[in-house]
């Protein structure tokens, strides 16, 4: 996940996401009743978006006996 806010600090928050969910909601209408519920009450727009990222990629580990 990349942070394009520019938003500094730590943030506690709630959203009620009663009013989007209806007795047939499916698992896979989450993701975006979850977003319109953070878009409509925080301000805050996801959007899906491909980008470049630092990663650290562990091809193989060993044990190796440790003397006393």
């Amino acid at each position: 996940m990349v942070d394009l806010t520019g938003l500094k600090g730590q943030y506690d928050f709630a959203i009620n996401i009663a009013p989007y969910v209806t007795d047939t909601v499916k698992q896979e209408d989450v993701p975006g009743i979850l977003a319109q519920a953070i878009e409509e009450q925080l301000g805050l727009r996801l959007e899906s978006r491909r980008t470049a990222i630092e990663m650290l990629m562990v091809d193989h580990a060993e044990m190796t006996p440790v003397e006393n």
